[in-house]
């Protein structure tokens, strides 16, 4: 039963949790089914070693029911049981995590709807001071929180004749913000999605009276609500893909950033990087200097972790465009410093990638092979770049044989290849059919016509501009115009 969805959670779970979820499931007051009880004392106590002999069937079903039969069924009700407290043990993790248990409208409401005024009435103050505190915080959840806790309030101070607390009136900007800022969020989304995917986004006429009266009432609304025009300059910038607006947000993000939370925060930057990265591939070279600033922001801001940990793809991209800003000593020291902030399972693949790329950039070629030949890549992507770095090594390093037999059997890669796309395939067939030609010509230099010689660079020139899809475009342009040179 290792593959048993309980079981699989249990294990994913720091033990901290575990030994929680273990208090909790002993709680009479959660759970008095005792057979359920000695299901999860028995996982916790083997966790995390899930092995098949200790999660066998028989050998569970006998630890909870010694004196009884081998009953599949019976089993499979209390491994139920189990995972539902397990969900409902979630559900209370997260009500304390985010300050639900401590609210003091729930306690509000409940003492209403149990018609104890007086209750109400001497806790009154604590609830409305402890409603103040609550507040403060700024998660989407928490801010729909507020405007439900207005309503309440509201039908308590009329229930105890409090007329001079309008909390009706209060409740009105709160709805306005909410709505405002996460239709706003939404649209940012919405429109970046359509690009990707080329599809429309149709905003609504109503969506767009608000963006124009937010547009229209800058001047004396933005100090009131600085993280609303945050957003409001994000669906611009996306929509209209003004430079401008990039750099109004950049020095506009300290003042909102007060107002917003954390995964408010992280949208705005990956907004921002895929801004200058658009901007890059349009041929802005000046956004890889403002691209490399906001990974370095993201860094500092730990905004590229999750579950404090790093993505082997964003680890892989900042040292890309390190790398072409020729930070060359930066890169190394990151690579070696966030290593072990990859996840273990990928550790060893991203590292030897990267710092493979890195010698590449550096001229040491005989250090790039023996990296890139030591290794199996698991993991396609890098599977696919790790060849793709070794073509470019081959290449610079005159490697003729190597090259080519690179070349046809990468190609008999990608034919027999099921994972990738048709875009994937395409993107590496015109690499290799591009990187080819401009080999034969480079070494081919002074054996053929200088005319004949010519006439194949004019048609290989012409070929690699007008094929939209070349993975390694910029590196193989580089070598066009190495070739352009010796003419």
């Amino acid at each position: 039963m290792q593959h048993n969805l309980l079981i699989r959670t249990l294990k994913e779970l720091p033990r901290k949790k575990v030994t929680r979820f273990s208090e909790f499931a002993r709680s009479p007051y959660f759970n008095k089914h005792r057979d359920t009880q000695r299901l999860i004392t028995y996982l916790v106590n083997i966790y995390p070693n899930y092995t098949a002999k200790k999660c066998h069937r028989e050998t569970i079903f006998q630890l909870i029911f010694p004196a009884l039969p081998h009953d599949q069924k019976k089993l499979a009700v209390i491994f139920t049981y189990a995972m539902r407290l397990l969900e409902q043990f979630f559900r209370v993790e997260e009500s304390i995590k985010n300050g639900s248990l401590e609210d003091q409208v729930l306690m509000a409401s409940q003492l209403r709807s149990m018609d104890l005024e007086f209750l109400l009435k001497n806790k009154w103050k604590e609830i409305i001071k402890g409603v103040n505190n609550s507040f403060s915080r700024k998660s989407t959840c928490e801010r729909l929180n507020k405007i439900v806790a207005y309503e309440e309030l509201d039908k308590i101070v009329l229930g105890l004749r409090l007329h001079s607390s309008d909390f009706l009136s209060a409740r009105q900007p709160q709805l306005d913000r909410f709505y405002m800022m996460e239709k706003l969020k939404d649209g940012c989304e919405l429109l970046q999605r359509s690009k990707l995917m080329r599809q429309p986004f149709l905003p609504s006429e109503l969506f767009l009276h608000h963006i124009n009266w937010l547009e229209k009432n800058r001047v004396e609304a933005k100090h009131i609500q600085p993280a609303i025009y945050l957003f409001l300059d994000i669906y611009k910038m996306i929509k209209e893909n003004e430079e401008e607006l990039y750099f109004r947000l950049k020095k506009d993000i300290p003042c909102a950033e007060p107002y917003i939370n954390i995964d408010e925060l992280k949208m705005i930057y990956n907004n921002l990087q895929n801004f200058c990265i658009q901007k890059i591939n349009a041929g802005k070279k000046e956004f890889l200097n403002e691209l490399f600033e906001i990974y370095n922001s993201q860094l500092e801001k730990e905004l590229l972790l999750i579950k404090n940990q790093l993505s082997e793809w964003h680890y892989k991209n900042i040292v890309t465009t390190a790398l072409r800003l020729e930070k060359y000593d930066w890169v190394k020291t990151f690579i070696y410093e966030k290593k072990d902030l990859l996840r273990p399972e990928v550790k060893q693949n991203a590292f030897t990638f990267n710092i493979a790329n890195y010698y590449y950039h550096i001229g040491e070629f005989h250090e790039v092979l023996k990296l890139l030949l030591q290794v199996e890549y698991t993991d396609l992507r890098y599977n696919l770049d790790a060849k793709a770095l070794l073509l470019r090594t081959y290449y610079d390093t005159n490697e003729e044989v190597s090259l080519i037999s690179l070349t046809d059997s990468f190609r008999q890669y990608l034919k027999r290849n099921k994972e990738m796309t048709e875009f994937q395939k395409k993107g590496y067939y015109n690499l290799l059919k591009f990187a080819r030609t401009a080999f034969k010509l480079k070494i081919n230099k002074g054996f053929i016509t200088h005319s004949r010689w010519t006439a194949a660079l004019e048609k290989l020139m012409k070929g690699a501009s007008e094929t939209k899809t070349i993975f390694n475009k910029i590196w193989l342009q580089e070598k066009i115009r190495e070739l352009k040179a010796m003419e």
